[in-house]
């Protein structure tokens, strides 16, 4: 149960940190950005990007539809260039990300998957353009029900605007 209640608290603090401030950029109108991601074997493309960088964290949202669907939510614990592991085996625990897939963000709690392993390489941050690349993999579990996993394959963004 106090596994449950981590993960919500991971995902309420990651959707309330990515939640659009008046200065946020969405990066649809930078015309050589972009996020994608393969869902279950599946061409995801994001319409719109929302990324910050702060408190020496990185930000990004990715959300597949105009209606606020297929929603992909990455933090990364830091703002450096690198590779970021995940892995909440006991055993292991390694926790440098954390991730999220939401089929439809009007149900939140009961059709999110949290990713449980998982790896994001930060390739490029330019702090001049603000601007941010990298590659991205996760396995995630749904929170309701853990048996369906959701593999989030072959991710990538390209040139994505930041604010800080």
């Amino acid at each position: 149960m106090n596994k449950k209640i981590i993960i919500i608290l991971i995902i309420v603090v990651t959707a309330f940190m990515n939640s659009c401030k008046k200065e946020d950029v969405i990066n649809e109108i930078i015309p050589n950005a972009e996020m994608t991601a393969k869902v279950n074997g599946v061409s995801w493309k994001a319409v719109a990007r929302v990324t910050r960088i702060s408190g020496g964290n990185i930000f990004i949202t990715g959300t597949g539809t105009t209606s606020g669907e297929k929603v992909i939510n990455i933090t990364v614990l830091s703002a450096n260039v690198g590779t970021y592991k995940l892995d909440l085996n006991p055993l292991s625990l390694k926790n440098e990300f954390t991730a999220s897939y939401n089929p439809n963000i009007s149900t939140l709690s009961d059709s999110s998957y949290v990713a449980n392993s998982g790896t994001i390489v930060i390739s490029k941050i330019d702090t001049s353009a603000k601007k941010i690349s990298g590659t991205f993999s996760f396995s995630s579990k749904r929170i309701s029900n853990p048996s369906p996993t959701l593999e989030i394959t072959e991710g990538s963004f390209s040139n994505l605007l930041y604010t800080d």
